[in-house]
């Protein structure tokens, strides 16, 4: 089973982050942590009754925690602990295989260090973004490229076995020169796991006003293409696997969270603006964390127990969800049409690629529509899964786009 909890908490907004985050202030972290542990005790008795699907006879094989946010180091991590217990009791959950918490740099302390270790986290995802501090300084960070490296020297010291790096590419003032310098810097430490993220101007934010004030100029789709061709090749040199897009890991180093959501397994988050998947519905909590603290510090669970106990319809999620009237931004009920095409887009994005045996209906179809990109060998297949080489991976959501208009 896979967990996830949004920690929504920042010292500031980042001028380029569309995720749901609020300023943090001390005074609203115990009432916040309270609302969290009420949401699991709830959500633990709905799958009591309604227990989540498994796609295609994909079953979990792994239990992971990924703690994210926001800047959930800002947490104290008595309270990550309290989280994880409380997962671990109410799914009874002998032990995590990946446990996981995202810092930034300015945030990362070696007392903290010391007690992610005492309880139990193995993985730390550090949001370096850069190394170029004049970057750093478009893109709203706290930090600047000496703490960065000082907080991966850190955390290397550490007992935590698993450490990944957050990169961006497409920034202003990096050319690819800049990036390989970045990526050398990165690898000599000791990293073993990079993700590598395209920077996109999302709607709203800072940075999307400043690039349309022509106060900021990012670099073109095809720039930022050779960027990421150039960087991924570098990095398969020194042993790193782009085993998905956006991911390159040594060999044992891959994020087993990541790749749950990949393989299109179900997840059940915690927090404000959390997503999760049940195998049927997909769901996200209220994007306001006083809506959600409101809603969690208040509930009656017996109440709320008695509820789901008599709802008899296993397949009527939305309608317990609205029984129970929970703060919710959105809950659909996908057809079996759009699974498919998600299972595609996703696996089209790994290096695995797509197991045709898990498109049923729809597998002539998909091998149909991909035919001519097989014979320019854009597409590869092998017989029993259809994949794109890493060379040509930036194309996936354009061929999964193909695909789809074959499917219909």
């Amino acid at each position: 089973m896979h967990f996830y909890v949004h920690i929504p908490f920042c010292r500031k907004k980042c001028n380029y982050c569309a995720f749901y985050s609020v300023i943090y202030k001390k005074g609203v972290e115990s009432a916040f942590l309270s609302a969290i542990l009420n949401e699991i005790d709830l959500m633990s008795n709905v799958l009591e009754y309604f227990p989540f699907q498994f796609n295609n006879g994909h079953l979990h094989k792994n239990n992971t925690l990924y703690i994210g946010g926001g800047t959930p180091s800002l947490m104290k991590p008595s309270y990550i602990n309290k989280i994880k217990n409380r997962i671990k009791k109410r799914f009874h959950i002998l032990k995590f295989d990946e446990f996981t918490i995202e810092v930034n740099p300015e945030s990362i302390t070696a007392n903290k260090l010391n007690q992610y270790e005492k309880i139990g986290v193995s993985r730390i995802s550090v949001g370096i973004q850069s190394l170029n501090d004049m970057d750093l300084k478009i893109l709203g960070r706290i930090h600047n490229s000496h703490q960065a490296m000082e907080s991966l020297n850190l955390i290397l010291s550490s007992a935590i076995p698993e450490i990944s790096v957050d990169l961006l590419y497409g920034l202003p003032n990096s050319e690819i020169e800049q990036i390989i310098q970045c990526l050398k810097k990165v690898i000599a430490v000791g990293i073993k796991h990079i993700s590598l993220y395209m920077l996109t101007p999302e709607p709203n934010t800072i940075l999307e006003s400043e690039i349309l004030a022509g106060k900021v100029n990012i670099p073109s789709a095809d720039n930022s293409s050779r960027q990421y061709y150039l960087a991924m090749s570098f990095l398969e040199e020194f042993g790193y696997i782009p085993y998905e897009v956006s991911n390159f890991a040594m060999d044992g180093h891959r994020c087993i969270h990541n790749i749950g959501y990949w393989k299109y397994e179900p997840y059940l988050s915690f927090g404000p603006s959390a997503h999760s998947f049940n195998g049927i519905h997909r769901w996200a909590n209220a994007s306001s964390i006083q809506q959600y603290i409101d809603y969690f510090a208040s509930i009656n669970n017996t109440e709320l127990s008695e509820i789901i106990h008599q709802e008899t319809d296993e397949q009527n999620y939305p309608n317990l969800l609205a029984k129970l009237n929970l703060p919710l931004d959105f809950i659909e009920t996908l057809t079996a049409e759009q699974k498919i095409s998600e299972i595609v887009m996703l696996g089209l994005r790994t290096e695995e690629g797509v197991e045709l045996n898990r498109t049923d209906k729809y597998a002539d179809r998909i091998l149909q529509s991909v035919e001519s990109l097989i014979d320019k060998n854009i597409v590869r297949f092998d017989g029993e899964r259809i994949w794109i080489p890493s060379t040509k991976r930036l194309l996936a959501d354009g061929i999964a786009k193909q695909i789809f208009q074959g499917m219909k």
